[in-house]
């Protein structure tokens, strides 16, 4: 393992889904990059909010090429998630 990269991606802030997310994907640190780990934070106000996805994306079997998460909570409310992808090249 090596060139070891932290991508994130952000969900829109001022959607009117009660459901907001996003996908944090490896490629965007080079061709060769895959997840091997990963995260979720929900930024601004999480009252209400609950995270329903925090995993790998891609293919079962295969090493993940990202990660992706999903919350609900308050259509209205301020709030957004960031997804955290732990990228590296995969010996």
């Amino acid at each position: 393992m090596s060139d070891l990269e932290i991508v994130t991606a952000d969900s829109a802030e001022d959607s009117t889904d009660a459901s907001r997310s996003a996908m944090a994907d490896c490629s965007t640190a080079g061709e060769d990059h895959r997840a091997i780990g990963g995260g979720v934070e929900i930024r601004g106000d999480a009252t209400g909010v609950s995270i329903t996805e925090n995993r790998p994306s891609g293919i079962a079997g295969e090493v993940p090429g990202g990660w992706q998460a999903a919350a609900t909570g308050d259509a209205d409310g301020d709030w957004s998630v960031r997804v955290y992808a732990v990228c590296a090249v995969v010996n």
